[in-house]
């Protein structure tokens, strides 16, 4: 009875105090959902925030200080076609300046906000991206960045916007050889138009499937890393440093004693390289120290023996459905074995929280019983014309994976915290009227930004790993 009373009493304790609301602000969205737009910007050097808020015929910004008190807001019209809000940076005087764009991104033009002259100012900037294919765009430290590959020349750009400012840099990757997943020739270029290029935020969670992504990248103290494993014998590791943009490249070998290696991946974590490979019998986890490349420690799960991780479990789930428990190791191997392997890994109390495993597209059985049901309707009807596509159902994900706790040496664990990710996904799913959610790191937790859509406000709630 008191082992159950405790429970109660943790649960409750848990939902009331697992978040504490810092601000708000006064604000409501017009109609015409597809205008919407809600972004959070943190100014490196005076630790302000900046919510910027637009539908399709304003802009509204709201000024908070760094000890998360409200300070100030300006509400503008917003200019004529510039529909799209990119992101932020900040002025030597330290007035944010906000990025638009119109279709297409053929023109960009930054709006300062002044808060303390209560005014603003638009600034027209030189920059057309219409023709250039994007592959990703990011902020670090209060610039704001287009990685590109200019149409005419076909290099590959970084372009930053500080301010007013704008820098644009050749990247030159000519020292570097690259090949396709059949080792032949090819160029950066042609790969990230292939895979597409994820990011890996260093602080907060990442979800599991951009773990399972190809091509990754990384921002690590002035530097960009990025990640290729699209061949499986090795990871091809890439080094831009952010002030002279020099390339460096470093090969880390998948080694392996293991044949007929299928998949393979890896996942940078604090000057750590988790190296991921799996086939029809194994799923083998090795980690390397990314500086001298010396393998720290291996884990091998097959079909045959025990799971090397003792306080594991194996699940599948399909899109938002419960997850099922596997029986054992044999089932992970076969459910991984033909999905895109990868890693998702958190760093708490110098324990890494790490979820391991497979991810990929499946139709429900609901939505191909309900297609194959309709086929033999058509052909009993006379009709042999049936498109089964059409009514094969939408493709949904189905990750397969375990979740391990190490500690600073790669050794099992366990962490019986509940993490800051776990109260806010638990306090979205009991609050309906919010909208827009986002969170941010801030000092030593993190914030959540969202729109409260029955009061009709910007609110900013501190959520926190462990138990306060």
């Amino acid at each position: 009875m008191k082992k159950s009373f405790f429970l109660f009493f943790f649960i409750i304790t848990f939902s009331l105090f697992s978040q504490i609301r810092l601000t708000d602000v006064n604000f409501e969205f017009k109609k015409n959902n597809d205008y919407h737009q809600l972004t959070t910007n943190v100014n490196p050097i005076t630790s302000e925030i900046f919510t910027f808020a637009s539908d399709k015929k304003s802009i509204f910004g709201a000024r908070f200080n760094s000890s998360v008190f409200f300070s100030d807001s300006l509400t503008i019209k917003k200019p004529n076609e510039y529909n799209f809000l990119l992101g932020c940076s900040f002025l030597e005087n330290n007035n944010p300046i906000s990025y638009w764009a119109t279709k297409n991104y053929e023109e960009i033009i930054g709006i300062e906000f002044d808060f303390e002259n209560r005014e603003t100012k638009t600034i027209e900037l030189n920059l057309n991206l219409k023709e250039a294919f994007i592959f990703s765009e990011f902020s670090e430290k209060g610039t704001y960045y287009f990685l590109i590959e200019d149409k005419e020349s076909k290099t590959i750009q970084l372009i930053s916007l500080k301010g007013k400012t704008i820098q644009k840099n050749t990247l030159d990757f000519s020292k570097c050889n690259f090949e396709d997943d059949k080792q032949n020739k090819t160029t950066i270029s042609d790969l990230l138009k292939e895979y597409g290029l994820t990011k890996i935020e260093k602080k907060g969670f990442n979800s599991f499937e951009a773990g399972t992504s190809k091509l990754k990248y990384y921002l690590y103290n002035d530097t960009l890393i990025f990640t290729l494993d699209h061949v499986t014998t090795k990871t091809q590791v890439l080094e831009l440093n952010l002030s002279t943009f020099e390339v460096n490249e470093s090969i880390f070998l998948q080694n392996t004693t293991e044949k007929n290696i299928k998949k393979s991946n890896s996942l940078f974590v604090n000057n750590y390289l988790f190296q991921l490979k799996s086939n029809k019998d194994i799923f083998e986890i090795q980690i390397l120290d990314y500086t001298n490349k010396n393998l720290i420690i291996s884990y091998t799960i097959d079909k045959i023996n025990p799971s090397p991780f003792k306080n594991s479990t194996f699940y599948s789930q399909t899109s938002n459905s419960s997850p099922r428990k596997l029986k054992n190791t044999k089932k992970f191997i076969n459910k991984t074995s033909n999905t895109k392997i990868g890693a998702l890994i958190y760093n708490y109390n110098g324990n890494y929280i790490a979820t391991f495993g497979g991810s990929k597209d499946i139709r429900r059985n609901s939505d191909l019983l309900l297609g194959v049901g309709l086929a033999m309707t058509s052909v009993a009807a006379g009709y042999n014309g049936f498109d089964y596509d059409t009514f094969s159902g939408d493709l949904v994900i189905q990750n397969t994976t375990f979740e391990v706790v190490l500690n600073s040496s790669f050794e099992e664990t366990e962490n019986n915290e509940p993490l800051f990710i776990d109260k806010i996904n638990q306090f979205t799913s009991n609050n309906r009227n919010i909208k827009y959610e986002h969170y941010f790191s801030f000092e030593d937790y993190y914030i959540l930004c969202h729109y409260d859509k029955k009061n009709k406000e910007i609110v900013l709630t501190k959520f926190q790993d462990g138990i306060q």
